[in-house]
């Protein structure tokens, strides 16, 4: 009957207590309970039969989990600063085999994890060993997932964003488009304005249409609402080239400065390429010659020679070279400015206005200023600062006129202002006021909120009417993003309460988070605040601080 219960079942349920009892005191039930007891403890003191083969096992994954956390610690430092990986080869202690490869062996000297898993590869004592480009791959692509996920939730708080696309051609001329959104991060104390890189496109219509469509295209596929882009930014370039050999020539002769491709994206960044000039023409000039006697290439040697004795030794050049760096120096900096990520509609439009006085300033001044600092340079090089004398145009004489058959032509000096300097300024001054009237149309929008001295100059009617304007503006179909019948309410009440210094739209947005009111008012500062001055996000470092 003891045998009954554990191994046939037992059906005598009113018996139950008297049969489980029985069992309980039989020796086969005793001899196993004691025998379990002994193996717990044994496994709780680890003094089981495998100890030995469970802590190797234990040993193993402790291992290989540090050695995961300090690859994904490599690949994490790489992927932040924007390093390359791989070299030539993908083994270690071999020359040229990248940065990645070259963490993992310096961290040997120091770190006794690293030092026993490169141990382990040289001596073959293991094949996987998580150092080969699949696994860094992998591992990239795990963290951009996670880092893509991170942004888009920041886009979707915020709810409002701007689009920055820039297109330029990779090295195999494939057009690619950066994609960067831009947002009012309002989760943050204080608030940010951040812009984020998403992902490179390829695409092969760059017109308006095409870059539409591929926009509509990749917002779907990020789960974003196109609906509540509030801001566009589009622009283009190119790369650029060069040559080892003439590199090492300029190097020899022009120190502190690289010569550099003409710009094609933004007119204004050339100064890199004027810059060189400007400061080392002598440099240059006799970088050039060397070039010309040792290079093997006839045409090249031609170029380099025509360079440096005739544009080079012609004072007009060097008179051009000089104007052009005056206004692309001025252009420069402002555009820098501009280019800042917390840069302000308000304050683009006080910089454009202060660089367009400028330029009327220089149109009257500069050209003086400029043929003196070319004099000086002229000497260095030995070049006669003189214009060059142009004939007199000459013309049939109708038969009723009495004076000379010949235009008379105005001095070489008076000819290069008129038909060059002025001919640039006023170029440039057209582009800025073009500029000017881009930032002039969002002034008229939101620039009643852009400053609290704005906010409290207007007039009740006025500001009914700029936030009526407003309304109007964000209106798509029946619906609009703001009231603008509330909005003119909640403004007349915050300028009650705003405090007295003078305050930028960042400022009130702040004042207005921290107090969790006026709705309307706060929405409206997040849409100002996402609308981008440039596009040069497209041209700074990507995300970074995610990881």
């Amino acid at each position: 009957m003891r045998g009954q219960l554990p191994n046939d079942g037992y059906n005598d349920w009113g018996h139950l207590g008297r049969r489980l009892k029985e069992h309980e005191m039989s020796n086969d039930h005793l001899v196993n309970a004691s025998s379990w007891t002994d193996l717990r403890l044994r496994l709780q003191r680890l003094e089981t039969i495998d100890k030995a083969f469970q802590d190797q096992i234990r040993l193993e994954k402790k291992h290989w989990r540090n050695v995961l956390k300090r690859v994904i610690a490599f690949v994490k430092f790489l992927a932040k600063h924007n390093l390359a990986f791989r070299g030539t080869n993908e083994r270690l202690y071999q020359p040229n085999n990248g940065l990645f490869l070259g963490l993992v062996e310096m961290t040997t000297d120091f770190d006794e994890v690293m030092e026993e898993h490169c141990r382990r590869i040289n001596s073959s004592e293991i094949h996987h060993h998580y150092l080969g480009h699949n696994i860094q791959n992998e591992l990239l692509h795990m963290i951009s997932v996670e880092i893509k996920a991170e942004i888009i939730k920041k886009i979707k708080d915020a709810q409002y964003f701007s689009v920055i696309l820039d297109c330029t051609p990779d090295i195999s001329h494939q057009e690619q488009m950066s994609l960067i959104l831009r947002c009012v991060n309002v989760s943050t104390s204080p608030i940010q304005v951040e812009e984020f890189f998403l992902e490179f496109l390829n695409v092969h219509d760059t017109s308006g249409q095409g870059l539409f469509e591929e926009l509509v295209a990749v917002i779907q596929s990020l789960d974003l609402d196109i609906s509540n882009v509030r801001g566009q930014g589009y622009d283009n370039g190119s790369n650029m080239k060069g040559s080892t050999k003439r590199w090492q020539i300029l190097n020899d002769n022009v120190k502190g400065f690289t010569l550099e491709s003409l710009s094609t994206t933004r007119w204004e960044s050339r100064i890199g390429s004027i810059k060189p000039l400007r400061f080392n023409a002598a440099e240059v000039r006799e970088a050039l010659l060397q070039l010309a006697e040792s290079d093997k290439d006839p045409i090249t040697k031609s170029g380099a020679k025509s360079i440096a004795t005739n544009d080079l030794g012609d004072f007009e050049f060097l008179l051009s070279m000089v104007i052009w760096y005056e206004i692309l120096f001025a252009f420069n900096k402002v555009s820098k400015m501009l280019q800042s990520q917390d840069m302000h509609i308000s304050v683009a439009i006080g910089e454009v206005k202060g660089l367009i006085a400028w330029l009327d300033k220089f149109r009257e001044t500069g050209f003086i200023d400029a043929i003196i600092t070319t004099k000086e340079i002229a000497a260095t090089l030995n070049v006669e600062p003189a214009f060059p004398v142009r004939r007199p145009i000459q013309r049939k004489r109708f038969f009723d006129e009495s004076n000379s058959g010949s235009i008379p032509s105005s001095s070489g000096e008076e000819s290069f202002r008129m038909h060059y300097f002025l001919y640039i300024v006023d170029q440039a001054k057209g582009s800025l006021k073009r500029r000017f009237e881009q930032y002039k149309y969002y002034d008229d929008i939101f620039g009643f909120l852009f400053t609290s001295e704005a906010l409290n100059s207007l007039n009740d009617n006025d500001l009914r009417a700029a936030c009526m304007n407003l309304e109007n503006v964000l209106r798509l179909g029946e619906s609009s993003d703001v009231d603008g019948e509330d909005m003119f309410r909640e403004i007349k009440l915050l300028r009650e309460i705003l405090p007295k210094e003078k305050m930028i739209a960042t400022d009130i947005l702040n004042f207005l988070q921290e107090r969790n009111s006026y709705p309307v008012v706060r929405l409206a500062y997040r849409i100002l605040l996402t609308v981008p001055v440039t596009v040069a996000s497209a041209e700074r470092s990507f995300s970074k601080g995610l990881f």
